[in-house]
């Protein structure tokens, strides 16, 4: 016979146990959940940091730049390496109308120069400069060139990263992110005509958000807002900078509205920010698809003068007298109209019957 106190005592045990299987369920299912997702991530660890074919024709760049090196020596203050050019060998992509040619296209451009690649629509202008910065495959042939060179692509199409604010998305991609670099980048704003109040406004609270109100910066904020033209004395700066110390300090943006300056936009604002944040990157390689077709004609003189400078001082809004630090600055850009703009070196005419260059 089983008495009260052993069949309460055996229950407890059994209870005891179904509470310890429980636990060990629970962790078995929690374990199950997360497998799945970590088995993905092992198998991108694991993966190449580099797709073959990129590795493949990084090489082949390498062995390109090893081959010139070789049978050439410097020469004056010149670097060897800022002597070669950007070479199409043998290029050929099937679905291009103007990189389709049975033998392929050879054309090539030296660094520090301005190409315009102007044709017909559907010529294949766009798929040229794709090519280049690899977004493109071939189809056969190569694309040399130095493969030390910061290729930058310049899509059409604006695009802009969400929940980051406008300094953010105007320093995208760079390296260096200090304050020193805050008065180059409003120059270029207001040299882009975008010095609309609202804008400079949004750009002081990313500003802020980042570093901190720094006095310096608000005061070359107002010159810009005020004055957008470069107009003001110092004596009106200096009147604004004390009537800006009595007004009370305007709070920073919540993180849920930081994404309001978007909605405010126009598409040729957000057109210009696209470009200003191409020459505050300021790399080697520019390849920009038709930066200036949709813009007033002053507007696409303004892009057009601020390239000549990015290539002749080898960036835009830099110290002219470090320019011989810096590598020389290369752009191709495409467009669709016939214009010859007289600040261009070299012209690329496309179309069925391949790439024809001319002297711009």
């Amino acid at each position: 016979k089983l008495s009260l106190g052993a069949f309460l005592a055996t229950i407890n045990v059994y209870k005891d146990l179904g509470d310890r299987f429980q636990g060990l369920y629970d962790c078995f299912t929690a374990m199950t959940e997360a497998i799945e997702p970590l088995t993905g991530l092992t198998g991108q660890f694991n993966l190449d940091i580099d797709p073959r074919s990129s590795m493949v024709l990084q090489k082949a760049r390498a062995d390109w730049v090893s081959e010139i090196l070789g049978s050439k020596s410097e020469v004056g203050p010149v670097s060897v390496y800022d002597t070669l050019p950007i070479e199409f060998r043998q290029v050929c992509v099937l679905h291009s109308p103007s990189l389709r040619a049975p033998k392929g296209v050879n054309v090539q451009v030296p660094q520090g120069k301005i190409v315009l690649i102007r044709g017909p629509h559907d010529s294949g202008k766009s798929t040229i400069i794709s090519t280049i910065s690899d977004l493109t495959k071939l189809d056969g042939g190569s694309i040399l060139y130095p493969p030390h060179l910061h290729v930058l692509h310049v899509s059409y199409h604006p695009m802009m990263v969400e929940g980051v604010g406008l300094y953010r998305n105007l320093v995208f991609g760079k390296d260096e992110d200090e304050p020193h670099n805050i008065p180059r980048i409003r120059r270029i704003l207001r040299r882009l005509g975008l010095t609309k109040p609202s804008l400079l406004e949004d750009l002081e609270k990313s500003i802020g958000k980042e570093f901190g109100k720094d006095s310096a910066d608000s005061k070359e904020l107002e010159a810009i807002k005020l004055y957008p033209n470069g107009s003001a004395s110092e004596d009106e700066l200096d009147s604004e900078e004390a009537s800006a110390e009595d007004e009370d300090e305007e709070e920073h943006e919540e993180d849920g509205d930081c994404d309001e300056w978007l909605l405010r936009l126009s598409s040729s604002e957000r057109k210009r920010i696209h470009l200003a944040r191409a020459f505050i990157f300021n790399p080697e390689v520019m390849l920009m698809h038709r930066p200036i077709d949709d813009f007033e004609p002053g507007l696409s003189a303004t892009v057009l003068g601020l390239l000549r400078e990015y290539v002749d001082k080898r960036g835009v809004e830099m110290d002219p007298g470090s320019a011989h630090l810096r590598r020389p600055r290369t752009v191709l850009f495409t467009s669709g109209t016939n214009q010859r703009p007289q600040s261009v070196d070299v012209i690329w005419n496309v179309d069925e019957s391949g790439i024809r260059v001319e002297e711009g």
